[in-house]
């Protein structure tokens, strides 16, 4: 009974480790696309060149050091890129809802 205890919590372990993983390979791809495309507007062209290399790095880290690493691992370097990211998908966000809370307001 503690070896299948074990044995599950072993999988439970690298099945979480797994979807960390491909939680911030998927981010990587989608936000990259997206400042390159629909959000370009919302970021500094110099910003979005020095993003997308931070986000080439870590995909090249992934598939390289970042390999078979721990959970915890993943999840900061999805945090860290989520510092940039999230910023300009808040921008582009407030750029979309603008013009219908404008037109809203009583003239």
């Amino acid at each position: 009974v503690e070896a299948e205890l074990d044995f599950a919590s072993r999988d439970r372990r690298e099945i979480e480790k797994s979807n960390a993983k491909n939680a911030l390979e998927e981010y990587i791809y989608e936000i990259r696309d997206k400042v390159s495309g629909p959000y370009s507007d919302y970021i500094k062209e110099a910003d979005r060149e020095a993003f997308c290399a931070t986000l080439t790095t870590a995909e090249d880290w992934l598939y390289d050091e970042g390999e078979d690493v721990e959970k915890k691992v993943y999840e900061q370097r999805l945090i860290d890129l989520k510092v940039t990211g999230d910023s300009v998908a808040l921008r582009a966000r407030e750029a979309e809802l603008r013009p219908p809370a404008e037109d809203a307001l009583p003239r």
